[in-house]
C-alpha cells in the first residue's frame, strides 16, 4: 500500500505542472485574446505559481499556509473580473462584486492573523459557493448566446473546466471528512488519486480552449 501510495504522490506532484500547457498556449495565442480571455489566462498562470510554490513549501518542509489566504482571494477578484467583462454589467453591480472581494479578503487577513488554523472552513466554503455561482451564471450566459463562435466555444471549455475544479473540489473536501475518520491513509491516497485525474483533464480543457483561438475574436463579450 505504502509503494503505491508513493507512486499516486508522485503523479499527483506531475499532475500539478500540466498547468503550465495552458500557460504555453495563452501565451502564443495571446495577441488574439480579448479582455475575458486575457482575464483566463491570467487565471491559469496563478494555478501554476500557486502549484508550483505549494509543491516547493511541501517539499521543503515549510508550511502553505499563507498560500492558502492568498489563492482565494486571488479567485475571487479574477472570476469577478471574468464576470463583469462576459456580462457588461451595470455600475451598481461591479461595487457589489469590488464590495464582497474586499470583506472576503478582509475575512482571509483577519483569519490568518488571529488563528492558528490552517484556513477556516467557512471561509473556503463561502469562496467555493461564490465561485460556482458565477461560473453557472457565465456558462449558461455564453452557452445560451452560442451561435457557432469559435470564441465562445473556447469560453464554454474554459468555464466549464473551470466549474468541474471547484466542484471537485467542494465534493473531495466533505468525502474527505468521511474517508479520515477510516483512514488518513485512505483520504490521502484518495485526495491524490481523485486530484491527478481532474487536475489533468481540466487544464487539458483550458489550454484547448486556448489553442482553438487562431484569429481576433471580433464578439464583444
Amino acid at each position: 500500500m505504502e509503494q503505491y501510495f508513493t507512486i499516486v504522490e508522485w503523479a499527483y506532484d506531475v499532475s500539478v505542472g500540466t498547468a503550465l500547457i495552458p500557460v504555453i498556449v495563452a501565451i502564443f495565442r495571446w495577441k488574439f485574446f480579448n479582455f475575458p480571455l486575457k482575464i483566463a489566462g491570467i487565471f491559469q498562470l496563478r494555478a501554476l505559481v500557486q502549484g508550483s510554490i505549494g509543491l516547493y513549501l511541501s517539499y521543503t518542509n515549510h508550511s502553505n499556509r499563507l498560500l492558502f489566504h492568498i489563492s482565494p482571494c486571488l479567485d475571487i477578484i479574477l472570476i469577478s473580473l471574468l464576470f463583469v467583462a462576459i456580462f457588461d454589467v451595470r455600475k451598481e453591480i461591479k461595487w457589489l462584486l469590488a464590495l464582497l472581494s474586499v470583506i472576503f479578503i478582509a475575512f482571509m487577513v483577519n483569519d490568518y492573523l488571529n488563528t492558528k488554523n490552517f484556513i477556516g472552513s467557512y471561509l473556503t466554503t463561502a469562496e467555493t459557493v461564490f465561485v460556482i455561482i458565477l461560473l453557472i451564471l457565465m456558462l449558461r450566459k455564453v452557452v445560451l448566446t452560442y451561435k457557432s463562435s469559435t470564441y465562445k466555444r473556447s469560453l464554454i471549455l474554459i468555464l466549464s473546466a473551470l466549474l468541474i475544479g471547484n466542484l471537485f473540489s467542494t465534493l473531495i473536501s466533505t468525502l474527505m471528512e468521511t474517508f479520515s475518520a477510516y483512514s488518513t491513509k485512505l483520504m490521502q491516497y484518495s485526495w491524490y488519486l481523485s486530484s491527478f485525474l481532474f487536475t489533468i483533464i481540466t487544464n487539458l480543457m483550458v489550454a484547448y480552449g486556448f489553442y482553438i483561438i487562431r484569429s481576433k475574436v471580433k464578439d464583444k463579450y
